[in-house]
């Protein structure tokens, strides 16, 4: 059964008003999201960033007239936002605020030389990421991420990653963890 005849079949073609988003929420349900934490619309798109960048592009395509205080930037002259980088003194900081096991996982990390878990933590700290400490499949141990775009961000984060799914979610940590588990 195609998505447009799924619409048909449960009358849900309807995008106008109100019914409009009773219609989409009752898509959203059916692919799996719930009214929990702020609300069916709301929990696809912290899921799914690409369809914010597509409710953007709607309003950029129907609304231009509304920015026009904005439109004196020319495009040339707009810097790209630097990546940002923390020196070794703000990461030994952060990393003074991680769980005894994810510090004691930082410290593993380095006197075995796994300068990917280093430089994952690294990356996740700096962009203001929650690491976790997982014990995964395939005798993984080490840090990790709850994630529900992996590839933005293994884009991100820069490391040579793999995930787990967890239904909704993914679990990402760098391909190679630390040799022995961390209590």
């Amino acid at each position: 059964m195609s998505f447009q005849n799924y619409l048909k079949e449960e009358n849900l073609t309807r995008t106008e008003g109100n019914k409009g988003v009773e219609n989409l929420e009752k898509v959203l349900e059916h692919i799996g999201y719930s009214n929990t934490w702020g609300g069916i619309i709301s929990n696809f798109l912290i899921d799914n960033p690409g369809a914010i960048e597509s409710i953007y592009k709607f309003i950029e395509e129907n609304y231009l007239d509304d920015f026009e205080d904005y439109a004196d930037t020319d495009e040339d002259d707009c810097e790209e936002e630097e990546e940002k980088h923390l020196t070794q003194e703000e990461i030994d900081v952060l990393t003074q605020t991680l769980s005894p096991r994810l510090q004691s996982c930082y410290q593993q990390a380095k006197t075995e030389g796994k300068t990917d878990v280093i430089k994952f933590m690294e990356r996740c700290l700096e962009l203001g990421y929650v690491l976790e400490y997982y014990r995964g499949r395939n005798f993984y141990y080490g840090p990790s991420i709850v994630v529900s775009e992996p590839e933005f961000y293994k884009q991100q984060i820069n490391v040579l990653c793999t995930t787990d799914n967890l239904g909704y979610k993914y679990i990402l940590y760098p391909k190679v963890g630390l040799s022995s588990d961390v209590f």
